[in-house]
């Protein structure tokens, strides 16, 4: 009796461990967004409302639980940045699928008529940990993708 009660016991420590991690680090998006945006040297950025991030860009309010959509003041600058929480798998799916396609779009657009900002895209970057997703369009892209962890 005593062995199947410590049995029972470490079985239900195993089981709690088991559910107590999800496996996915939640990712502060706000911080991140300011950490990114701390850069010396960035362009001036301004946060698109939800509605005006669906409407533009197709990002469905549906599919995000938290997020942040940013573009340059300057209409010239390829700078932008995305940082979605997506509602689940799926939906970060989506998340990420856009992104992408809104990256071929960016270059397909300064190609022709902006090599600087040509090759600012080009280091562009899809980054995505889980449901969370960030586009990021800058010369520091790599320095900020650091801040998506």
């Amino acid at each position: 009796m005593k062995r199947n009660i410590i049995c029972l016991v470490l079985l239900l420590a195993v089981c709690l461990c088991a559910c107590g991690k999800s496996g996915e680090t939640a990712i502060d998006l706000d911080k991140a967004y300011a950490d990114m945006t701390a850069l010396e040297g960035l362009p001036s950025m301004f946060v698109l409302a939800p509605d005006k991030a669906e409407y533009i860009y197709g990002l469905m309010q549906s599919d995000c639980a938290r997020q942040t959509v940013a573009l340059c003041e300057n209409s010239v600058m390829a700078d932008e940045i995305w940082l979605v929480e997506a509602t689940d798998s799926a939906a970060a799916d989506r998340v990420e699928a856009l992104a992408k396609q809104r990256l071929e779009q960016k270059a397909a657009e300064t190609r022709d008529y902006n090599p600087e900002q040509y090759r600012v895209v080009q280091d562009g970057k899809v980054l995505r940990k889980g449901n969370y997703v960030a586009l990021i369009v800058s010369a520091k892209s790599a320095e900020m993708a650091k801040y998506f962890a």
